[in-house]
């Protein structure tokens, strides 16, 4: 039977986000589409659903990837995630 997992706190999301990334950083010079501010975005807009969060995340990866959306501002990164999401919904 499934048991009911409740959400990560808030403010647990950034520092979780920002230590996966930092494990998983090959290169320094590498900026992710998705950072812990985005992350925590999607978080929120996914009704704190963790899973639904890192599929998101992947997408708009993709997507970002695909069309050459690799910006280094992340106040500019974060605007574009928002504005992907909102045609996404």
């Amino acid at each position: 039977a499934p048991i009911m997992v409740k959400p990560i706190l808030d403010e647990h999301i950034t520092p979780l986000i920002t230590a996966r990334l930092t494990a998983y950083k090959l290169d320094s010079n590498v900026v992710p589409p998705v950072d812990a501010a985005g992350f925590l975005h999607l978080y929120h807009v996914g009704n704190r659903n963790l899973r639904n969060a890192m599929k998101y995340s992947q997408d708009f990866s993709l997507w970002a990837i695909s069309t050459s959306q690799e910006i280094a501002d992340p106040d500019a990164r974060r605007a574009i995630l928002e504005k992907w999401m909102d045609e996404e919904a």
